[in-house]
């Protein structure tokens, strides 16, 4: 075995490209030793030092992923150790023994380094070797190692003589020995070494393993161990090296092999490597050598060594070996773009020493594991770039001049409004650094190819800032920056972009927010930074003329220039006929501009499609087109664009223009709603940059003008849920026709008309207000004022308004809105009164109509139970809400107007105009009860009335039932019909009905019709010439109105001219229904009440035996529920025999005869001629006197002689519980109360104290004993035109009658005895009624013999002959 051995190691680390300057220091190091003998001088004192270690360092480094261009001046000459190439430029050596290799990382054609071509692994021991311990042994147990190497270590070897010190060599003897899977061992080397050497040096021992793994190596110490410090001869097992025998290509790496004397070095070198990296695919048309393109790129590439970024990027990108590609299968990147940004790396620019390089190169060596986006975004960083990731493809945009691609303002960006229409947050929101915190020095380092690659920091200042804010620096550390010229233009790009480009903008906007991508310049027109208005909406488009969506008036002797949107944008394709289509603007000049009127589009334009504006589906605003009564601005300009209605326009000029900036990112915030990050961009940074060109500021902000007054102003009275307030508005001072946004606030007051002090109200910020009125009342007038303050406190100049008053109440009667009042007839006897305003407009202080009522015909007075009317007799009956329905229950004498008018909620304000309707009396009073008749009651004594309900025409009544009807009221007179006439006063061709006549319950109305016939006789004075008494004449259409008519002398012939003029009044004899109505009507007036309280609509009958002696008229009227009361009585003439008084047990006189002095008190009465007679016959007149009843439980008969109509009321005067209880079977109608009773009735104590009423014929009730008041009413026969008068009165108190009553009894011709059913003790009366019924010819009925069992009964004919017959009988005794 060579005791000269050799140790090789490889490891593989990392990925790269690009050119070198980067450091590989070697993994491991193998020292091979070579031991030379020599024969010691024989007379030396210390032997010299003949055993020595022989070290070669031998490694292979793989430097990159392959294939790569090479060494650029060969391989001696750029590799390098520590920092000294191994050879020089001239060839010289500056290395001894030295041997290198390479392979530039082909694919599986690559071959292995030649000596280079085993696998070590080094496995330490370190242990004494000695006899005492035994053999050493250690085990290798990978079954692949194929050789095994022994490093056996001596920290010296020497003896000393004792006697004389000499120092010489000496010898020492060890083996060692190897055995395969557990077998026996095998010596394989037994060597002995000698010689002198008083430092440590090694021996390695290399074998090949026998048999099969695994294997135990064991060293054994032959030589006795030294027990003498003279003798130094120990033995140290160090290591042993398992070595496996491989010939490594590695394919598709880049290796060096390398192995030099390592006696040269003091420890291992540091290897460094010049080296022209990975090649990567580049365009075909491009020679990466000279950086030169030829002709158009067609889209393909080829394999070549290029230090330009773009290109190096991209591998690193698709690479499927170490790229993203690798873990993201679907990724793309643009290569059109990549072709444009080579282009950029490669124009030559000023390098800062006097020449020229490209504008950015990239030479890295990437060997550090990182994320995609960080080695990425590193490595784009080299040439300025920026990348984003969508949809599977990645990115890639270049911080370099670019044109602009898209402008915003107002018109296509999103604003959030609150509900109240307030705007919440400004369409642009703005961040930026403080100006104390932005860098003053930038400390770029970068690699210096001239200090092999080493980190070298350039030093770059702002003067300004750094005399400004002080020292405030950065560290830029540039990837694969490796010219000093690129680094301080990398420097200065730090500084301008932290000086000049740390504002950073945000908006949201619709679909045309991503017309502009990611790296892309857009221009923003926001009226907040250039002070006014400078972008909007095209409205329309004529050749070169643009009509815009702002008022703009343009400076004269300025250039301005209008860029407009092509919508269509530019379509370019590729040679690979892949299509691509970019945003485009076009400017243009502006030649001159005029306004004009427009329609303008709100929100952002999704689409567009003839005239219409296209919106998004969604719950966000994207587009919409308004009208508007503005104005707006018509521009001509240079040249005739494909422009379009809906694009978007912004308008620059010399010394303002929009704001540009960078878009950073993009994010869709919501559906179709995309979320826009920009930073500040200045197009003069590339100058400045690259060339020192000189820096351009930006006029894209507007200068602090004089704070201009509020335009505008508006004020007026509003009414809104129940409160009178001040709208006022105004518009923001102007600054070139649009608004001036340094105004931050208005301050605002108000004041009522006459008042001397201003009332304050809070700052404001929106442009109108509210200020409720506390109190207000009608025709107030107000002031209002308004000044503006801006961001710096200064405010403008107050402008006073005069607050405009309300708008006038419409006029609700004006024909053209068409509005109504109606009423409908109720079930309930009300009328429904609707109003229908029509297309009358409702203002909000309307608070609904007030409804007024007015008798036509009112006679005398006010209407009882209703608010006294006003001065013009209406009555205000009551307000009916806005939805146009009340009902009205409104008891007038007769037909009444209704009028409605508006009803305002201020204080004062009364409007004055009317719609009317009219209900008539004839559509709501109830009819006459039908069928009134009169019939003897079976079951007692007295009379039994009965009456239908009636039926009328109007109303809206099912079945036409008079369905309101709640009561009957029914009234008496003594005697027959009263007579009365209607008077009618002639004169100048006309009949008026004379004053104050009443016929049924129409005063001063003649109730004729048109072709009624009417005969007339004189009363007082004599009738005009050609009207004739007793003549018949017809009531003409000529002049017919309710109250007065004409004449003629046919039905339907002309009006007779009176030929002189009559005075006095005339009675009318004919038609013979208006007589009856008079006299009726007379009769009810001379009437007096039956029932006070009336009888229920259900009860359409009553009985009575309550009438003196005599001849009466019983009348009844239907009542509704509104109180309304029948125009006409139904009536019945009824003939009421003498009562018998057989029983009577006492009898008082209350004419006291014969003196006939009437002893009482009287009212409207006195004594006369021996009776008591009216003093007044309109007026009703009282008789009040006193009689004692001795007798208990007596009945009270009243007996009256006289013409007038008579009731009696009756009281206790001692107020003992005096009870008047009736014990018969039939029910009384006598009430006080406002109700009738079927029952048995009782008089209490309180009735009597307060005077019930008895009527002249009451049946027998239970008088008390006690002393009691009379009060005895009486009135005129005639309703007032004849006094009435009493000639007899007395009271009889007797027992209790007995009454029978039989009824439809048939009698014989020769008469029939009729037994009594009841007992009598004596017989009064006996009533008959003969009946006309089944053919009798009877006329009368007489009785023949009577007991007081029974009574015999004879029919009798005309001429008195006895026939048969039917009767009702009714026999009255006690």
């Amino acid at each position: 075995m060579d005791d000269q051995t050799q140790a090789n190691n490889l490891e593989v680390s990392g990925a790269g490209g690009g050119g070198g300057g980067k450091k590989s220091s070697p993994s491991q190091q193998v020292v091979n030793q070579t031991v030379i003998v020599q024969n010691p001088s024989k007379q030396p004192v210390i032997a010299a030092n003949n055993l020595f270690s022989v070290a070669f360092a031998k490694t292979v480094y793989a430097t990159s992923e392959g294939v790569l261009e090479g060494f650029p001046n060969g391989i001696n000459k750029d590799v390098y150790l520590d920092g000294v190439p191994i050879q020089n430029p001239d060839g010289t050596n500056n290395f001894d023994g030295f041997t290198l290799d390479s392979r530039l990382g082909e694919d599986e054609t690559q071959t292995p380094i030649a000596g280079f071509s085993t696998t070590e692994n080094t496995v330490g021991v370190n242990v004494n070797v000695t006899q005492a311990a035994g053999a050493i042994t250690r085990a290798i147990t990978d079954t692949d190692t194929e050789r095994c190497r022994v490093i056996i270590a001596l920290p010296s070897l020497q003896a000393q003589n004792q006697q004389n010190g000499d120092v010489s060599g000496t010898s020492v003897s060890f083996k060692i020995e190897v055995n395969s899977n557990g077998g026996s061992y095998t010596t394989i080397s037994s060597p002995t070494i000698s010689g002198k050497s008083n430092s440590e040096f090694q021996r390695a021992y290399e074998f090949d393993l026998p048999g099969t793994g695994p294997w135990n190596v064991r060293v054994t110490r032959l030589t006795s161990d030294s027990s003498s410090s003279f003798i130094q001869n120990t033995i140290s097992w160090q290591s042993f090296v398992e070595i496996i025998d491989e010939k490594f290509a590695y394919p598709n790496t880049g290796l060096i092999a390398l192995k030099v004397d390592a006696r040269q070095f003091n420890t291992i070198p540091d290897v460094s490597v010049k080296l022209r990296g990975k090649r990567v695919q580049v365009p075909t048309n491009y020679n990466a050598a000279t950086r030169t393109y030829t002709g158009l790129w067609d889209g393909t590439f080829q394999m070549a060594w290029t230090d330009n970024p773009a290109w190096i990027f991209r591998d690193i990108v698709l690479n499927e070996r170490f790229g993203v590609k690798r873990y993201v299968s679907s990724i793309a990147i643009d290569p059109w773009y990549l072709y444009t940004v080579s282009q950029y790396c490669d124009e030559l620019v000023p390098d800062g020493s006097g020449g020229t390089e490209p504008r950015f190169t990239c030479n890295v060596y990437l060997q550090n594991p990182g994320s995609v986006y960080q080695v990425l975004n590193s490595l784009a960083s080299c040439f300025r770039g920026l990348l984003y990731y969508s949809e599977g493809e990645l990115y890639l945009t270049q911080d370099r001049e670019q044109d602009i691609v898209q402008q915003f303002s107002e018109a296509n960006v999103i604003q959030d409004v609150a509900e109240n229409g307030q705007v919440s947050s400004p369409c642009f929101s703005y961040t930026g650094s403080a100006r104390s915190a932005r860098k003053t020095v930038v400390l770029a380092n970068w690699d210096d190819p001239n200090q092999v690659y080493s980190s070298v920091t350039e030093y770059q200042q702002d003067d300004e800032l750094l005399d400004k804010f002080g020292y405030n620096p950065v560290d830029l550390r540039l990837i694969g920056v490796t010219s000093r010229g690129q680094a301080l233009r990398a420097a200065k790009h730090t500084l301008f972009s932290d000086r000049y480009e740390t504002e950073k903008v945000s908006f949201r906007v619709g679909a045309e927010g991503i017309a502009a991508g990611v790296g892309e310049i857009i221009k923003i027109a926001d009226p907040l930074k250039q002070g006014q208005r400078l972008g909007g909406r095209i409205v329309a488009v004529d050749g070169n003329f643009i009509t815009v969506d702002a008022v703009l008036t343009l400076a004269a002797g300025t250039a301005y220039t209008l860029t407009v949107v092509i919508p269509e944008g530019v379509t370019t394709t590729n040679p690979d006929n892949s299509i691509k289509v970019s945003p485009k603007l076009e400017v243009l000049t502006v030649v001159s501009s005029a306004n004009t009127g427009f329609q303008t589009a709100e929100g952002n334009l999704v689409a567009q499609d003839s005239d219409e504006i296209l919106t998004q589906a969604s719950d966000n605003l994207i587009a919409r087109y308004i009208s508007s009564d503005g104005t707006t601005t018509r521009f001509e300009v240079s040249s005739a664009v494909a422009t379009q209605k809906g694009a978007l326009w912004v308008l620059e000029f010399t010394s303002l223009t929009a704001a540009t900036y960078r878009v950073i990112s993009i994010s869709e915030v919501e559906s179709l709603i995309y979320q826009v990050e920009a930073i500040k961009y200045n197009s003069s940074k590339y100058g400045y940059v690259d060339n020192d060109l000189p820096i351009a500021i930006p006029k894209d902000t507007f200068k602090v003008q004089p704070v201009g007054e509020p335009t505008n102003v508006s004020g007026i009275l509003e009414f809104s849920n129940g409160q009178t307030s001040i709208q006022a508005s105004w518009k923001a001072p102007q600054v070139n026709n649009s608004i001036d946004l340094l105004v931050k606030g208005y301050r605002y007051q108000w004041r009522k008309v006459g008042d001397t002090e201003w009332s304050n109200i809070a700052q404001l910020q929106a442009t109108s207000v509210e200020i409720p009125l506390s109190v207000h009342t009608f025709g107030n007038a107000y002031q209002v004022r308004v000044a503006a303050v801006n961001a710096l406190g200064s405010q403008s100049d107050f402008v006073v308004y005069d607050v405009s008053a309300f708008a006038p109440i419409p006029d609700l009667s004006d024909a053209a809105f068409g509005a109504t009042v109606t009423h409908a007839n109720q079930p309930d006897g009300t009328q429904l009164v609707i109003v229908d305003s029509g297309t009358c407009p409702i203002l909000p202080r309307i608070s609904g109509f007030k409804c007024w009522v007015k008798p036509q015909n009112l006679s005398s007075g006010e209407i009882p139970g209703v608010k006294p009317p006003g001065a013009d007799g209406w009555y205000f009956l009551a307000d009916i809400p806005l939805t146009g329905y009340y009902t009205v229950a409104f008891h007038a004498p007769d037909t009444y107007d209704v009028r409605v008018n508006f009803t305002s909620s201020i204080f004062g304000e009364n409007p004055t105009d009317y719609l009317y309707d009219v209900v008539e009396r004839d559509e709501i009073a109830p009819p006459t009860p039908s069928n009134f008749s009169v019939v003897e009651n079976q079951n007692s004594s007295g009379k039994r009335f009965s009456w239908q309900l009636p039926t009328t025409e109007y109303g809206s009544w099912d079945q036409n039932l008079v369905a309101d009807v709640v009561s009957y009221e029914v009234k008496y007179k003594k005697g027959t019909l009263a007579l009365n006439v209607v008077e009618f006063e002639i004169a100048t061709d006309l009949i008026t009905v004379k004053t104050s006549t009443v016929i049924g319950t129409k005063t001063n109305q003649h109730l004729l019709s048109v072709g009624d016939q009417i005969v007339f006789a004189a009363s007082s004075g004599s009738l005009p010439t050609n009207v004739v008494s007793g003549t018949t004449y017809f009531v003409a259409s000529d002049g017919f109105i309710s109250t007065a008519f004409k004449i003629s002398a046919t039905s339907g012939g002309a009006a007779i001219n009176f030929t002189g003029t009559a005075t006095g009044t005339y009675n009318v004899s004919a038609p013979v229904e208006l007589k009856t109505r008079l006299d009726v009507t007379a009769t009810w007036g001379a009437g007096l009440e039956l029932a006070s309280g009336g009888l229920p609509a259900q009860q359409q009958w009553f009985e009575t035996s309550l009438f003196d002696t005599g001849t009466y008229v019983v009348m009844v009227k239907s009542v509704d529920a509104t109180q309304w009361r029948a125009d006409l009585p139904a009536y019945v003439l009824v003939n009421i025999g003498a009562p018998p008084i057989s029983n009577a047990v006492q009898s008082i006189d209350a004419k006291n005869a014969p003196s006939n002095n009437w002893p009482g008190t009287y009212d409207n009465c006195s004594v006369s001629g021996g009776g008591l007679v009216q003093t007044n016959a309109t007026l009703d007149s009282y008789f009040t006197w006193n009689f004692d009843n001795n007798n208990l439980e007596s009945a009270l008969l009243f007996s009256t002689t006289s013409t007038a109509t008579v009731s009696h009321s009756l009281v206790a005067l001692t107020g003992e519980a005096t009870e008047l209880v009736q014990e018969d079977d039939f029910n009384i109608l006598q009430e006080n109360n406002d109700k009738l009773l079927g029952e048995q009735r009782f008089y209490s104590v309180t009735e009597l104290a307060e005077g019930g009423v008895v009527h002249p014929y009451a049946p027998f009730e239970k008088l008390l004993g006690d002393v009691y008041r009379v009060e005895t009413r009486f009135k005129s026969p005639d309703g007032g035109t004849t006094a009435g008068n009493i000639t007899a009165l007395t009271a009889q108190l007797d027992y209790p009658d007995v009454i029978e009553k039989q009824n439809d009894v048939s009698i014989s011709a020769i008469g029939t005895v009729i037994a009594f059913t009841k007992a009598f003790r004596a017989i009064g009366s006996v009533s008959i009624t003969a009946l006309q019924t089944g053919g009798s010819t009877a006329v009368t009925a007489v009785v023949t013999a009577k007991s007081t069992s029974s009574v015999t009964i004879k029919c009798l004919n005309s001429s008195g002959t006895g026939v048969t017959g039917l009767v009702d009988i009714t026999v009255i005794g006690y």
